[in-house]
């Protein structure tokens, strides 16, 4: 969706995923040249607006962005009802007390990126990790299902290294999420 910059800006918006590059958008919009007419200054077929935007002789600054997605609260919410409905367990809910918790915590460890759980009083289970580049909170909650092998739901127990995040995910007594980033 364009910003509405009331005319004053022209904008060229690209969708990709994965290593979507700033070079790879650009790619794309330059691959509009051959629906270009430069006598008519007009598209003869298909698109050719985003092209236009890239060469228009009228442009003397640019100002670029990338956003990453896979963040919000929906898409959290998203990756653990996923992994809670594998195994018959209700879905969550999303409650802004606990992101705001989760977001207080997370800021206060960016100054030595340490692992290390609140505490909270044993009121809220917590799962913690650590990525770097594009690793998005749903790439957090796939290392966290991916525990899952090694949990044993006949004993309730890790049966081979570390579950713990796993069940975090998965405990059916959970009814609500809240998540941060920083």
């Amino acid at each position: 969706m364009h910003s509405g910059g009331g005319g004053k800006f022209g904008e060229n918006i690209a969708v990709g995923s994965g290593d979507f590059t700033r070079a790879a958008a650009v790619g794309l919009w330059v691959g509009e040249k051959p629906n270009y007419d430069y006598n008519s200054n007009s598209c003869l077929r298909g698109q050719c607006g985003h092209y236009t935007h890239v060469v228009c002789r009228n442009s003397v600054r640019l100002g670029c962005a990338r956003v990453r997605c896979n963040n919000s609260p929906q898409d959290y919410l998203n990756a653990h009802n996923s992994a809670r409905a594998a195994v018959g367990v209700g879905p969550l809910t999303w409650d802004a007390n606990l992101e705001a918790f989760a977001q207080n915590y997370a800021t206060q460890r960016t100054e030595d990126c340490t692992l290390m759980h609140s505490g909270g009083g044993g009121k809220y289970g917590k799962n913690i990790v650590v990525g770097s580049g594009d690793f998005t909170g749903v790439d957090a909650v796939g290392l966290w299902v991916g525990e899952k092998p090694n949990y044993d739901y006949n004993s309730n127990s890790c049966v081979r290294g570390e579950c713990g995040h796993y069940t975090q995910v998965a405990w059916r007594n959970s009814v609500q999420l809240g998540c941060a980033r920083v």
